[in-house]
């Protein structure tokens, strides 16, 4: 009976000393939890929605001003909390994030570079559930004040179809649908642990939905992808001897999605002249972007810092048939330069490797399913619009050890 009270109170001390920590940790992070939550709120109104076109006031100015303030508290934390070589290191991550933002004339990577510096010791899951907040909170906002008329809600064309596309206040459609479609991956690392196969379902009328208001191809693709890739995730704790195997080891080749997606990209640029892409994907988004791809590559040298790349803004085209380039890892090393091209594709890869040694399947999917998405999206660089960065963050700079999100 001793025995059994000495070991209840053992427990009951070592659950306070670990609850006291846990608090402590929360508190020591609340400063990077409100500047990681403002921003996404502040980003996605101001840039990525149409308010600053729609109403006077000096949206521009306001998160110019803002992003100052958080980074000045990112600082901050990292001069307080931060000594030795981590200190070092994360001042280094800094320089590198304002020398390509200066040279590339575009700052939608700055926001990487500030949290990848400021994140040691945060939790990968508490990240998470903060940007699903933010995210829906913003999605919410601003299809609200589009159907209000308040902000413009920007309507296109599909030019093969003459398919209507809706971007409910956002900047363009794909936008919105690259919105839902990551609010879809971030509640499946949330809960993916719990989930049965009815899900499948859920998402796939999730991405019809989806679909039928923006006419994302991208996404169509993606969602898809995500649909295959839940099943055979679900199949990794199934009683089906032989499911369960073919579904771990199929998690094995997801670990080089990455590199898979970079070899496509070297092969169609040197490919594009000699194959007949036109005939292979038709009038469709996929070959004008292929087609933009080798534009680009043939009108820009490979830079160590990066340098400014030609967007259409309200014209069709420039003299060299450039338009706007959506291949993720092209834009990274033409816009950004060798030297971030190869910090993000080096963080990459460790964190899927790392998060396949803990079978973290979760974010081994994913981690996957963003590195095609890279293919035809630039969003897979913009904090904004991928969370998965968060495990760039966690597995492939300041890992410590096991932070499984399941």
């Amino acid at each position: 009976m001793t025995y059994l009270k000495n070991y209840y109170k053992n427990n009951k001390r070592r659950g306070e000393k670990i609850l006291k920590v846990k608090m402590s940790m929360n508190i020591r992070n609340s400063g990077y939890f409100i500047c990681l939550f403002g921003w996404l709120i502040i980003y996605s109104l101001s840039v990525e929605s149409t308010l600053d076109a729609s109403i006077s006031l000096p949206i521009g100015r306001i998160y110019t001003a803002c992003w100052i303030i958080i980074r000045a508290v990112l600082f901050l934390r990292i001069i307080k909390l931060y000594k030795g070589k981590d200190l070092i290191l994360a001042l280094l991550i800094i320089v590198i994030g304002l020398l390509t933002t200066y040279y590339s004339h575009t700052s939608f990577m700055d926001s990487f570079f500030w949290f990848l510096a400021a994140s040691k010791g945060v939790s990968v899951r508490e990240q998470i559930k903060i940007i699903f907040k933010a995210q829906c909170v913003t999605l919410i906002c601003i299809v609200l004040l589009a159907s209000m008329g308040i902000i413009e809600n920007i309507i296109m064309f599909r030019e093969n179809n003459n398919l209507v596309r809706y971007a409910l206040g956002f900047n363009h459609p794909n936008m919105i649908a690259g919105k839902i479609f990551q609010l879809c991956l971030i509640s499946f690392c949330l809960y993916g642990s719990k989930m049965k196969m009815y899900f499948c379902l859920v998402y796939a009328g999730i991405a019809t939905l989806t679909i039928y208001i923006t006419d994302s191809e991208t996404v169509k693709y993606m969602f898809l992808l995500l649909l295959v890739l839940l099943v055979v995730y679900l199949g990794t704790n199934s009683r089906v001897a032989l499911f369960a195997y073919v579904a771990k080891r199929s998690m094995k080749l997801l670990k080089a999605f990455m590199i898979t997606a970079l070899a496509l990209c070297v092969f169609i640029i040197a490919t594009f002249q000699k194959y007949n892409y036109y005939s292979i994907f038709g009038g469709t988004t996929l070959y004008s972007r292929v087609k933009q791809m080798f534009l680009y590559f043939s009108t820009y040298d490979i830079k160590l810092w990066g340098q400014e790349l030609y967007y259409h803004g309200a014209e069709a085209s420039n003299s060299a048939g450039l338009y706007t380039l959506d291949n993720s890892y092209l834009y990274l090393l033409l816009g950004f330069g060798i030297v971030a091209f190869s910090i993000f594709v080096f963080l990459y890869l460790i964190a899927i490797r790392r998060a396949y040694k803990e079978k973290n399947y979760i974010a081994i999917i994913v981690l996957a399913i963003y590195a095609i998405y890279g293919l035809s999206e630039t969003m897979v660089l913009r904090f904004s619009s991928n969370f998965t960065l968060v495990f760039l963050f966690y597995y492939g700079f300041w890992y410590k050890g096991n932070n499984k999100i399941e």
